[in-house]
């Protein structure tokens, strides 16, 4: 039954309309949850008011489909569908993976470096090798530095000079042998990175051609999306203005509702009950800030309300 059915039946009797409601219905095709929950007479009756059984017209459900249709929820899911949809018939986008690919994937170059540190790393080690040798040499101790007086004592002075000259030459041709053996190695894996980015960037461009493919013998589904995307960036433009509309700067940075909004809320403490305190404090501020507002008068406080609760007799 609807509500017009409803409002007919209780609204035509000459002597009495009266209602008699089944309180329980035992329906096997509901759930153990509904089964076992009885709902009540109001209940019942106002489940029947709002059922709506009146005839709308073709402007009203039009309006209807056409307000649903520009929900930003659906809006978004319809174009999350879409969009899964066509990753499942044709894969995914490969462009940004393409674009971050082909950075990496230039194997000429990483060769070249590769070739370089090679050869940095041969001229490091062949002069590792020579301040070797001049370090062993250096270590022999000549004749002359055998002889006592001071002939012996300048030529062991020589030799320990040219000695400690041939190891900080052989130190620090060791450290740079070290630093271009790391540069040759850094090198050596930017070639792995290399050619592997090479193979990626490979079978990235065939899916994404095969994607491209797809889009050109379909192409309703490509302007599917765009349409969706456009409408769903007009319709967050949209919502964004509206909120921003709805909430105003004051020039000392505080936010100030809009007229609408300080009307409901107005609105709201109106119905709260006449003798909260806060409420008409509130009221009072409202009324002060706008001159033109005129606020249903409340009425007195009782007196249980003026002193509270007594506890005598």
């Amino acid at each position: 039954m609807t509500a017009q059915q409803l409002y007919v039946t209780m609204s035509r009797g000459r002597e009495l309309n009266a209602a008699l409601v089944v309180e329980e219905r035992c329906d096997p095709g509901l759930d153990v949850f509904w089964r076992s929950r009885r709902l009540t007479l109001v209940e019942l009756l106002a489940n029947v008011m709002r059922r709506d059984g009146a005839d709308r017209s073709a402007h009203d459900v039009a309006r209807e489909n056409l307000a649903h249709m520009e929900d930003i929820g659906l809006l978004g899911h319809l174009l999350a569908e879409a969009r899964r949809d066509l990753q499942e018939r044709a894969g995914p986008d490969r462009n940004a993976e393409i674009v971050a690919l082909r950075t990496r994937a230039d194997v000429q170059r990483a060769n070249q470096d590769l070739k370089d540190a090679h050869s940095s790393l041969r001229r490091a080690e062949e002069n590792r090798e020579r301040a070797e040798t001049a370090l062993v040499a250096a270590n022999t101790r000549p004749t002359r530095a055998l002889l006592p007086g001071l002939l012996g004592n300048e030529a062991r002075r020589e030799t320990e000079a040219q000695w400690q000259r041939a190891k900080r030459d052989f130190g620090e041709a060791r450290q740079i042998e070290q630093q271009f053996l790391r540069a040759y190695e850094r090198a050596r894996h930017r070639l792995e990175d290399a050619e592997h980015a090479a193979r990626q960037l490979s079978e990235a461009g065939t899916a994404q051609e095969r994607r491209q493919s797809f889009l050109r013998e379909h192409p309703g589904t490509k302007r599917l999306i765009e349409q969706l995307e456009e409408r769903v960036n007009v319709r967050e433009y949209e919502l964004a203005h509206t909120e921003a509309s709805e909430r105003q700067v004051t020039h000392d940075g505080r936010a100030e509702q809009t007229p609408r909004r300080a009307r409901l809320k107005r609105a709201r403490l109106e119905a709260s009950p006449a003798g909260d305190a806060a409420t008409r404090a509130v009221l009072a501020r409202a009324s002060r800030h706008d001159p033109a507002y005129r606020a249903v008068p409340m009425p007195p406080r009782r007196p249980m309300e003026r002193e509270g609760l007594s506890l005598g007799r």
